[in-house]
């Protein structure tokens, strides 16, 4: 038994370690906890793990694949206290999650329940830089004030490069769009609930917590008794808290949009101490549509208090931005760029029917420039391919494809500014001098012809 194994208790649960051999905890919480274990090997088999140690693969290190892939991150979760037992939440979790299989979705290898301890274990994947929460922030010790001489941990926020924001927003989406095609909405996304795995610099997202998840039968939309109650304030969408009771995929996309903003800025700007105070500030950042519009959503909530919401109209694109701004009101917070806010306003609608879907938002001009050779598989699997946008004229070809660096330099050279020549129904751009060099033998070719 290790040391870890003893220092933690486990020694009163057989059915953890007779499997595995247990390194440390994780994190905690009500749920109960989880811990880092490596699996151990059969009776007599070669190298059973047992000499794992700190600072070996189980710490994040990818030296040895085989070593990395015996490790497991176990979710332990306690109902002992809880009368009913084993709770619909715990059951979901584990449900969902053995019914995906993709690389943005994290994989639950085994999973079992000790009827006498009253506990369900999970066996999942490891990520190797924890959750995106902290991912996102990098962990300072100060001093105490309450407690002179001693220090406290605090969170301070990591500026993320544009290109990585954008690599992170892809792998949301593309574990968003699988989800969706089997029917499964997440219900709770947030930074807690997504891993950072992988290298450094080759972050590999994966979602993650599916206790509020569900399958829905009449795709696209869902009945549900009280939505007020899904999801994590800041990152709920409008439509949930007045109460819709009919919705599909939409909770998901605007929660993602929350996530690409604090990604890309750091920003919060719907998360306030009541609801209603988030609300307030989608109005002040969005507007609202056309009252009929509102009607047709069947939002109880909204059709109780629609007298005393603020009468905003609904905002354009301009506007949005410049609200955006005075709702975050700190002139330390970064603004997104243009490209950013162009695919954040198609995610952030208050009428989640205009809303894109994950499907849509993959194929959105913010990522043209992304390097999608790694998740073309993946696209692959989902049954559609990544877009391009091209001239109409080509609308029927695919819009992303994998070109050799030759027809890369190519491209390149023609984007350079230049003199246009128009030959037949085509326009070419060439540099002046080669231009100049050319039309005239073009011109000669044609009197060549005329008098034929």
């Amino acid at each position: 038994m290790s040391a870890g194994e003893l220092e933690m208790g486990w020694s009163q649960d057989p059915t953890m370690y007779t499997k595995y051999h247990v390194l440390t905890t994780l994190g905690s919480g009500s749920y109960g906890k989880v811990v880092e274990a490596v699996k151990k090997a059969a009776p007599g088999a070669a190298g059973d793990g047992a000499g794992a140690t700190e600072g070996s693969a189980a710490y994040g290190s990818t030296k040895s694949k085989k070593h990395t892939e015996e490790h497991r991150a176990i979710k332990l979760q306690d109902f002992s206290t809880s009368r009913p037992g084993i709770t619909e939440e715990q059951l979901r979790d584990v449900s969902m999650l053995q019914m995906m299989d993709h690389p943005n979705v994290v994989k639950v290898y085994e999973s079992w329940l000790d009827a006498e301890q009253r506990r369900l274990y999970m066996a999942m994947e490891l990520a190797a830089h924890g959750d995106l929460y902290r991912f996102m922030r990098n962990v300072r010790n100060v001093p105490d004030p309450d407690n002179p001489g001693q220090t406290m941990e605090i969170y301070v926020r990591k500026v993320l490069k544009p290109k990585q924001v954008k690599r992170f927003m892809f792998q949301i989406l593309l574990g968003l769009a699988y989800m969706h095609l089997k029917r499964v909405v997440h219900r709770d996304l947030k930074p807690a609930n997504i891993l950072v795995a992988g290298r450094k610099g080759r972050e590999l997202l994966k979602l993650t917590d599916f206790g509020h998840a569900r399958q829905i039968e009449g795709w696209p939309l869902m009945n549900h008794s009280d939505p007020k109650y899904l999801g994590t304030s800041g990152y709920r969408g409008p439509e949930l808290i007045l109460g819709m009771r009919k919705y599909g995929g939409g909770g998901d996309i605007w929660a993602a949009g929350c996530i690409f903003l604090e990604l890309a800025t750091g920003a919060r700007p719907f998360r306030d101490s009541t609801e209603y105070g988030s609300l307030i500030k989608m109005i002040r950042v969005l507007g609202l549509p056309p009252k009929e519009e509102l009607k047709k959503l069947n939002m109880e909530t909204y059709n109780r208090m629609c007298h005393t919401l603020p009468h905003v109209a609904q905002k354009p694109r301009d506007e949005v931005k410049t609200a955006l701004r005075e709702v975050i009101d700190d002139v330390r917070v970064p603004m997104p760029d243009d490209e950013q806010f162009s695919l954040l306003f198609d995610l952030w609608r208050f009428n989640p029917n205009e809303r894109l879907t994950a499907h849509e938002a993959l194929n959105h001009p913010y990522f043209d420039d992304l390097d999608k050779s790694e998740f073309t598989h993946w696209g692959h699997d989902l049954g559609f391919t990544f877009n391009r946008p091209t001239p109409d004229a080509e609308a029927d070809k695919p819009r992303y494809e994998l070109r050799s660096r030759k027809v890369r330099k190519a491209d390149q050279e023609l984007q350079r500014p230049s003199k246009k020549i128009k030959i037949e129904t085509e326009e070419i751009h060439l540099g002046s001098a080669a231009a100049s060099s050319m039309a005239k033998p073009k011109d000669n070719h044609r009197k060549k012809r005329k008098a034929h």
